[in-house]
């Protein structure tokens, strides 16, 4: 720009002339040109203008080149969320019978929290002690709507553990007296390895392996007395 300014500095240009061009040229005259030094004046301004907005450009990078679009990146996924403890104290107690230590333990939960649910879940009657009061073992009860396929898989289970009788497995599993006694009874007409262990008035039922009934069925040698 400043180059530009001095060559028109250094040939001005004479009204006579200025006069001359634009009585030839076609166009329109323009009133404000007709005197070269106020066109001159123009044209420094002109420049002034340009310079101060270039100026102003390189300040703000307005002329810097834009960076190539770049979509924004997507949120990191939330890590999954635990299941809440409740749930998952039923689903460990739904195959297995656990105290409150082996319960814990399989959860890797402290202990303390564990008490708290289960009881809370005792409390509810979604589990039950099948134990005793100073050594608790607890299972999930599955309640009289469970479907006869899961009521039996878990009326075996207990009966495998320990012997029950048949109000001990109503409370367990929450389901009519009636459901387990026709269970019982389909046991005792399927399999020989239900024993009572009680008496026939209140039976104490025990779902044992085939050796341990013989062992159990064999009798006893009689011991000579000297």
């Amino acid at each position: 720009m400043p180059a530009l300014l001095e060559v028109i500095e250094s040939n001005p240009i004479s009204s006579e002339s200025a006069n001359t061009n634009q009585e030839a040229a076609s166009g329109p005259r323009v009133p404000d040109l007709r005197d070269a030094q106020a066109a001159l004046e123009i044209m420094r301004e002109e420049v002034a203008k340009l310079e101060r907005s270039l100026a102003m450009a390189r300040g703000t990078r307005e002329l810097a080149p834009m960076p190539a679009f770049a979509p924004a990146p997507l949120p990191a996924p939330e890590p999954p969320r635990s299941r809440p403890l409740p749930e998952r104290v039923q689903d460990a107690l739904a195959s297995r019978t656990l105290g409150v230590a082996e319960l814990a333990k399989v959860l890797g939960e402290p202990a303390l929290n564990v008490v708290n649910v289960v009881r809370a879940l005792a409390g509810s009657r979604r589990v039950h002690n099948v134990g005793s009061a100073d050594h608790p073992r607890w299972t999930a009860v599955v309640g009289d709507g469970a479907p006869n396929e899961v009521l039996h898989a878990l009326v075996s289970r207990l009966l495998s553990e320990q012997p029950m009788t048949t109000a001990e497995l109503v409370a367990a599993t929450g389901a009519r007296e009636s459901r387990i006694s026709g269970y019982l009874v389909h046991l005792q007409r399927s399999t020989t390895n239900l024993l009572n262990l009680g008496n026939p008035r209140v039976g104490r039922w025990m779902l044992v392996p085939s050796s341990a009934r013989l062992a159990i069925l064999r009798p006893k040698a009689r011991v000579r007395r000297r």
